[in-house]
């Protein structure tokens, strides 16, 4: 296979801007049949000029035509190596897309943008009497406009959308993790009026430049923030992830650090065998350059998510640390029922936006809702798409009459056959560190949990987030588990469906065995609905160094068959 050096290009350049550069090798890597693309190791920047629209449509995050400055579309063995280089990017752009691609190896790089796309503040003052607290604000870190009662992040390439829900949440600076007790979800900027959202009428908040350059956030009838915390405000939607990849075989992500990225840091979706290795999600070290002492949030989303990934999926020694939501997420969707076309032809609904879930020839449960029971089986044998929300599924033979409205749909078929992470470290963030909702084998071992809610939780929603389905087979062994459980008095593991009353078991088999858990409070294991759970050889340690919510069950377990249960 060829190998090129970003070098060989720079005569496409668009004065410091190399994105025409960087399309122009990946065009003739896949002219050739494949090679290797090569960087030093120092600083390339990269504008939107000269990128590749490409419609990526992203599970949980925005979807639609994108800014692309790594477009591995349609390519087979392409490698990416950046050779330990910066990738800074300016503005709202896609920075690696894959699609339809195999075999693809993307290594040894960092991803950072010129701005965050969160702002971070010390609180220097509060009033709980009167509702507000004031912020101090690093405007050459985070630059932001107040115009009216609206809060705009912005850079000299980009503002952000100032109508979206803010994720605003409180960090203790010394611990670089959630402040505890305090909790602020999800706030719009500026005063509602009759026609706004019924969830922001009373989740808002109005923000007002002082003479001495600091900011008070107005913030109604909710307790304001410790002086000395740092408030952070997710300034921006879910636009584009880092490194994105649908309907790929054979990806590796080796060596990536993601600083910064306008939505998740990893998705993944339909691809087959995937290799994460030292992928990080985290902030800069102390001897690395960019190094900020008090910035307290990496990511604004998910460190990483895959949806209906299928083949052997490997996660080893990544770091995922200070993100606003969670580590990793496996899944796939349940679709809606929205109407019946023949016997055998139905019009679905995706809840969350069409990622094109199905293939012919995969089999799906047709789950009712409101106790998440599957209640019938049957095989795709066409999938015709109509848009961003719908698909027509045919199927090998007449439905029942009784499927209607109150059921959704779930793929088996598209999910790993195995699931192995090992070696990782997630917390300091908000809310969780692994959801596993997937069937086939799944391994957790020697990983380290410091997140404020549950480390690991098997759930599967087909009510909301609409993440389908049970977990199979889960092994959890030799990991350690630090204060976690602490926000919305939840467990270290948290094994529920997102409707825990029914009466059928839901998952299948867990086996949690050889861990350690420290805390201030107990509360080590909710289980509900499991059919063969057992639970062995685990240590608790109670420290003081993290607060107590109270007496708490070490183990909570409802409507679970127990094959082994020692504590």
């Amino acid at each position: 296979m060829k190998t090129v050096h970003i070098d060989s290009y720079l005569k496409y350049a668009d004065g410091t801007n190399i994105t025409p550069c960087v399309v122009k090798a990946i065009e003739e890597l896949k002219a050739n049949g494949g090679g290797t693309l090569v960087f030093d190791k120092k600083t390339y920047f990269f504008k939107e000029s000269g990128s590749v629209k490409h419609v990526c449509n992203v599970s949980n995050n925005s979807h639609g035509e994108k800014s692309v400055i790594f477009p591995i579309i349609n390519a087979s063995d392409i490698t990416i190596d950046g050779g330990g280089a910066t990738f800074l990017f300016s503005g709202g752009i896609f920075p690696v897309a894959g699609d339809g691609s195999k075999n693809v190896t993307v290594q040894n790089f960092n991803i950072a943008y010129d701005r965050p796309f969160h702002t971070e503040g010390l609180v220097v003052a509060n009033n709980d009497d009167e509702d507000y607290f004031d912020i101090a604000i690093d405007e050459k870190k985070y630059p932001v406009h107040i115009r009216g009662d609206r809060f705009i992040a912005y850079s000299e390439n980009y503002e952000a959308h100032p109508d979206i829900g803010f994720l605003v949440t409180e960090f203790d600076i010394k611990r670089k993790a959630m402040a505890i007790g305090h909790d602020y979800f999800c706030l719009r900027s500026g005063k509602p009026d009759e026609n706004s959202d019924e969830f922001f009428k009373n989740n808002y908040f109005i923000p007002e430049r002082l003479e001495n350059g600091n900011i008070r956030i107005h913030m109604p009838n909710r307790t304001q923030p410790y002086v000395g915390s740092v408030m952070t405000f997710q300034n921006e939607g879910r636009m584009n992830c880092g490194l994105f990849f649908n309907r790929c075989e054979n990806v590796t992500l080796r060596n990536i650090n993601i600083f910064e990225c306008a939505g998740m840091g990893v998705v993944m979706q339909r691809t087959r065998n995937i290799l994460l290795d030292k992928v990080d999600v985290r902030l800069r070290r102390e001897d690395e350059e960019g190094y900020d002492a008090d910035r307290c949030v990496s990511i604004t989303a998910d460190a990483t998510h895959f949806v209906n990934c299928m083949g052997s999926f490997e996660m080893k020694d990544c770091e995922l640390m200070n993100m606003l939501d969670d580590g990793t997420n496996i899944h796939g969707v349940y679709t809606l029922f929205e109407k019946r076309l023949a016997s055998d032809k139905l019009l679905v609904n995706y809840p969350n936006n069409n990622i094109a879930a199905y293939n012919e020839g995969e089999a799906v449960y047709f789950v009712e809702q409101s106790i998440m029971k599957r209640t019938f089986e049957a095989v795709i044998t066409s999938v015709e798409f109509v848009d961003y929300k719908h698909d027509i599924l045919t199927f090998d033979r007449p439905l029942p009459e009784y499927i209607g409205k109150g059921f959704a749909i779930e793929n088996h078929t598209a999910m790993p056959e195995s699931v192995h992470l090992h070696g990782c470290k997630t917390g300091n963030n908000r809310p969780r560190g692994f959801l596993i909702t997937t069937r086939g084998k799944v391994l957790i071992e020697n990983n380290t949990f410091c997140n404020p809610s549950c480390g690991i939780e098997m759930a599967a929603d087909a009510n909301f987030w609409y993440e389908s389905g049970p977990a199979d087979d889960v092994e959890i062994r030799n990991n350690k588990f630090i204060a976690c459980g602490h926000l919305w008095n939840g467990n270290a593991i948290e094994i529920v469906p997102s409707v825990p009353g029914g009466e059928e078991k839901f998952h299948d088999k867990v086996c949690i065995h050889h861990n350690e858990f420290i805390s201030g409070h107990k509360a080590v294991l909710g289980a509900h609905r499991v059919k063969h759970l057992s639970y062995y050889d685990n240590v608790y340690t109670h420290t003081d160094e993290y607060p107590s919510y109270g007496e708490r069950a070490l183990v909570t377990v409802e409507n679970c068959n127990i094959d082994k249960m020692s504590y």
